[in-house]
């Protein structure tokens, strides 16, 4: 076995020149990555015949919404359910961003695929959002 009990990093002197920048540049914060998502979502994906919205009243009152990903052609037996939540901390995200991932789902394992959505903090607070699960 070897064991370096050296180390010596070779960097050419434009890198070193732009690392000393960048150590002096803030750290972004949490919230910005909030305002940046809000202001540039990921696009929306087509709407298909295999695709609906259904809402659902929670027992506050709030409507949640369901998106229903359902393979194209009717089924000998009864379909599984595949229940995809969207990622985001409970600060970012949406329940349509995941077609993408939802359709190929659905259409491959003859699955029905639902994405649910949630309240996201700061405008709602805790636990509204894993209520919402």
């Amino acid at each position: 076995m070897i064991v370096l009990t050296k180390c010596r990093i070779v960097m050419c002197p434009e890198f070193e020149e732009f690392l000393a920048k960048v150590d002096c540049l803030p750290n972004p914060q949490f919230s910005d990555a909030v305002a940046e998502f809000k202001l540039n979502p990921p696009p929306t994906p087509p709407t298909t015949d295999i695709e609906y919205p259904k809402l659902i009243p929670m027992r506050d009152g709030y409507q949640s919404e369901l998106r229903i990903y359902v393979p194209i052609g009717r089924s000998s037996t009864p379909r599984g359910m595949f229940v995809l939540i969207h990622g985001g901390g409970f600060c970012l995200g949406k329940n349509f961003s995941l077609g993408y991932l939802a359709r190929p789902i659905a259409t491959l394992y003859n699955l029905t695929v639902v994405c649910p959505s949630y309240r996201l903090a700061p405008e709602h607070r805790f636990p509204a959002a894993p209520q919402d699960m």
